[in-house]
């Protein structure tokens, strides 16, 4: 009924058919294999949560686009996981194809160019290092502004940003 951590990792893999009395797939149990079909039978939606974590490829997954500016959301979850863009400026919506933007994953924005940011007021979680060794100048938080201040240096924002701008 499960498929335990690492117990695919570097198999060789490139295709492979999930069994409807697969009900789990723990962490990274088919990191390091090039898979470019992926068949889940039953409910094909039952790893969506876990589809990066367990080493499955992005691209495979139909539940994740990526915005013209660059944004890359799980439409399932309606959280940011990552951003391909090049703007220094992002206003980051409260909709994406229709579905709400609630969250911003771990890293997502770390190591990125942004030197500006607006969060809308959809966002009601950001996670661990969000910003991350990001050169953030200007960070605008709609709605109410203090919602992220017990994590603001986890997030990753800068100490010396710990105003907030209200719109």
């Amino acid at each position: 009924t499960s498929i335990d951590e690492g117990v695919f990792v570097f198999g060789g893999l490139s295709e492979i058919t999930i069994p409807e009395s697969i009900i789990r797939i723990d962490e990274g149990a088919f990191y390091g294999n090039s898979l470019t079909s992926i068949t889940i039978l039953g409910d094909d939606t039952r790893f969506d949560g876990v589809w990066l974590d367990v080493g499955f490829p992005r691209e495979l997954a139909t539940f994740i686009i990526v915005t013209e500016d660059g944004i890359e959301f799980n439409k399932g979850s309606g959280e940011i996981i990552g951003y391909t863009g090049s703007s220094t400026t992002l206003v980051i919506p409260s909709v994406i194809e229709g579905v709400d933007v609630t969250a911003i994953g771990q890293q997502a924005f770390a190591y990125k160019e942004l030197t500006e940011v607006t969060i809308p007021i959809s966002v009601t979680s950001i996670e661990y290092e969000a910003f991350y060794n990001t050169p953030l100048t200007s960070i605008t938080i709609l709605g109410d502004e203090t919602r992220f201040d017990d994590m603001w240096q986890d997030i990753g924002f800068p100490v010396e940003l710990a105003t907030f701008i209200i719109t």
